[in-house]
């Protein structure tokens, strides 16, 4: 990673940069500056002073608006080519159900569904079939249409009732060629509590676009109450933007750096063998929830801090290491995703930036937590280094 592209990356998480003397003073909110990028900078430090000295200001990358047909972005096509294979079967679904309390102005709330659906193009798109490829098509602004259902007549039955609504809603197929993508429905519980069902495929949003989607939908709404025009940034770029510049990026001599060293990396990389109770591979799976207590927390936190890792890089060694404890191995695989939005402009955007990164863990020789923490801290590092390069291409 060269040093103008570190300082991009600064640029874009709205990192201060100055110098004092012969130090370099960072500014920053809490959580933005992570232990990684800081051991970038602190390596760099004298090229930093030098550039800073000379008056450069650091320049992250824009994407252009661009002006033809629109493509599917690679990560886009890699979720059409699973449906196709599978169609109909739910796993790219993404749900939640937002619980309203309080007098819901009903009309209110479709208007600002209609503000959203039109403000983020992605909600509109469509992702047709011509000679075995998929086409993006983004579908005209329209007044959205908000199915309702009343549940206030079911007494205590109104839960089960509305889990049932909810499980229907999460798991109805939709179909990529018509959209769109996004669906909703509203159900009443009481004249003062309302559960609002948000339905997108995944193929149009990701975790940051469901938190844009819901921020978006209640500043709309608290406009239209206040009748006050709504508080909503406006994205610079549209999604069609990044997935085009993406296209010709694949092109350059960075990404065909990217490929050479996921190519390197995962080379001869095995199977992770876990032991299995059963040996049919189904689609289903599973989630647990536990809570750390907080001086565990606390320590572990302390405990990466001290060998310069991130809580999550503590963490992910953490789980590598009971893999490895279940399977054996001292060389595998796990999976993790970046946000995948380090350019500038894509803050504000809906759409599917997320990529999947796979780290190559390294147990050989019996390391100790110290060292298991700081092997765990370059991979990640260097995967975060290489994220641009879609899964696919990295796996190919």
């Amino acid at each position: 990673m060269t040093l103008r592209e570190i300082l991009a990356v600064v640029e874009t998480r709205g990192v201060k940069l100055r110098l004092d003397g012969d130090e370099v003073v960072f500014r920053a909110q809490p959580g933005v500056l992570t232990t990684e990028l800081r051991s970038l900078l602190v390596q760099r430090k004298a090229e930093l002073i030098e550039f800073l000295r000379a008056g450069a200001a650091p320049a992250a990358q824009r994407i252009p608006r661009s002006t033809e047909p629109p493509v599917p972005s690679p990560g886009q096509a890699r979720l059409w080519f699973l449906d196709r294979l599978s169609p109909g079967i739910p796993l790219y679904n993404v749900h939640l159900a937002l619980r309203l309390k309080g007098a819901l102005d009903v009309p209110a709330l479709r208007a600002s569904l209609t503000q959203v659906f039109a403000r983020h193009p992605m909600l509109r798109a469509a992702f047709p079939e011509r000679d075995g490829v998929p086409l993006i098509v983004i579908g005209d602004a329209a007044e959205w249409v908000l199915p309702e259902v009343d549940l206030r007549d079911r007494g205590d039955a109104r839960e089960v009732a509305l889990g049932q609504l909810s499980r229907e809603h999460a798991a109805a197929p939709y179909d990529l060629a018509r959209g769109p993508l996004l669906r909703t429905l509203l159900v009443a519980l009481s004249d003062q509590e309302h559960v609002l069902l948000v339905g997108q495929h995944h193929i149009v949003t990701d975790a940051t676009s469901l938190g844009i989607f819901v921020r978006d939908l209640f500043l709309a709404y608290r406009g239209l109450a206040l009748h006050e025009p709504a508080r909503i940034v406006e994205p610079e770029v549209r999604y069609t933007d990044f997935a085009r510049w993406q296209k010709e990026w694949l092109r350059s001599d960075a990404a065909a750096k990217a490929g050479a060293f996921w190519k390197k990396r995962l080379a001869g990389v095995p199977t992770l063998e876990l032991p299995a109770g059963h040996a049919a591979a189904t689609n289903e799976g599973d989630a647990l929830s536990f809570s750390l207590p907080f001086q565990l927390t606390e320590s572990l936190k302390e405990l990466g801090r001290k060998q310069g890792c991130t809580f999550f890089t503590t963490l992910l060694t953490g789980w590598a290491a009971l893999l490895h404890r279940y399977s054996q191995q001292t060389d595998f695989a796990i999976g993790t995703v970046s946000a995948g939005r380090d350019l500038s402009g894509l803050s504000e955007v809906i759409g599917f930036f997320v990529n999947t990164l796979p780290l190559r863990c390294d147990f050989e020789g019996d390391p100790d937590v110290a060292t298991a923490l700081g092997r765990m801290r370059g991979v990640v590092q260097e995967a975060l280094e290489h994220q641009e390069l879609p899964f696919d291409r990295i796996v190919s």
